[in-house]
């Protein structure tokens, strides 16, 4: 039996690069209503476009994964849209120059927590309302 995602509703937040960008791919590409947000709106649009020119939809959303506003307006808006979430993922990162520990001030560690660590609780929280 061949895996599918045939009428699953699929948000990713994060989804403008990297793990997130392949996973909303292949969540449209099994048959997913899939959702795709990130803060870099134009890369999702990028994304949309060229999956437009393959027959295969995407939504898109302007989400920034450490802004609780933000996630929560998100997660609202889907379920008003859709009903529910079935799947979430989370895959939102961020990268910096000043990674190695002898170089990273205070502050980019903070940034790194606030988006992996913080942005995860804030989408949780959000979600868990709705999915359980």
């Amino acid at each position: 039996m061949p895996n599918t995602l045939k009428s699953q509703v699929v948000l990713i937040l994060g989804a403008s690069s990297g793990i997130g960008q392949a996973t909303a791919i292949m969540a449209t590409n099994t048959g997913a209503t899939v959702i795709a947000a990130a803060r870099r709106e134009e890369r999702l649009l990028e994304m949309q476009t060229r999956l437009r020119t393959d027959g295969v939809a995407l939504a898109i959303g302007k989400a920034d994964g450490d802004n609780l506003d933000d996630v929560t307006a998100l997660v609202t808006g889907v379920i008003a849209e859709h009903g529910r979430i079935d799947i979430a993922v989370y895959a939102c990162g961020t990268n910096s120059p000043e990674r190695a520990m002898k170089v990273m001030p205070p502050a980019t560690w903070n940034h790194i927590l606030q988006t992996t660590l913080t942005g995860a609780f804030y989408f949780s929280h959000a979600l868990l309302p709705h999915m359980r």
